[in-house]
């Protein structure tokens, strides 16, 4: 009786130790795995002077533009704009609709991003019919490898800063500039100086 007593105790102890040491072990593992996550660096922003690393998004017409499908020896400015709901965007694609050739006559294209959907963009650029691709970044994945998402999300959504980027034909970055507030943007006239420059020192 005695010994049949003692070995159902020892069966109790021996499963407490065995719980235990499972529990060390899990909460050990739990500790590191959150340590690993903790002491990952997060992306670097691209600024001047960064390669720009590849990326595909879908325009307005559901066509996925490809960056490093541009036309060799072009360069590309990236214009990253709020919304199409932003009047102060919408000026300022106008305005380099009707600068377009100007773009093209010295080898860049351009193309705009927000993160407006596939069908909102279609509605703007029906609108408007701009000659450059209006591409969706919905997700935000471009909009932060380049740090432009604005803190103050608009009706709950996060969106664009207003900014222009602009890659040499290598695809290196030659010129970023993060307006402050929406009417904050480069012109069309200093936009044009700086493909300029890029070509002149090409030359």
């Amino acid at each position: 009786m005695l010994q049949s007593l003692f070995s159902k105790f020892r069966w109790i102890q021996d499963r407490k130790i065995f719980y235990g040491i499972l529990g060390l072990v899990w909460g050990l593992g739990i500790w590191s795995l959150n340590g690993c996550a903790s002491s990952a660096k997060p992306h670097a922003v691209l600024q001047v002077g960064n390669q720009a690393p590849n990326f595909d998004l879908v325009d307005s017409n559901g066509h996925r533009f490809d960056l490093y499908d541009v036309k060799k020896h072009w360069g590309v400015i990236l214009i990253f704009y709020r919304g199409s709901w932003c009047e102060a965007c919408e000026d300022q694609l106008l305005n380099l609709k009707y600068a377009y050739p100007k773009f093209l006559k010295l080898h860049f294209t351009l193309a705009a991003i927000s993160t407006d959907s596939i069908a909102t963009s279609y509605t703007f650029n029906h609108e408007w019919q701009f000659p450059f691709p209006l591409l969706c970044d919905s997700r935000l994945r471009i909009i932060d490898q380049y740090g432009l998402r604005d803190p103050h999300p608009n009706n709950g959504k996060f969106i664009s800063l207003p900014a222009t980027v602009i890659l040499e034909p290598n695809h290196k970055i030659y010129f970023k500039y993060v307006g402050k507030n929406p009417l904050d943007l480069p012109t069309v006239n200093e936009i044009i100086n700086v493909l300029k420059e890029i070509r002149k020192t090409e030359s």
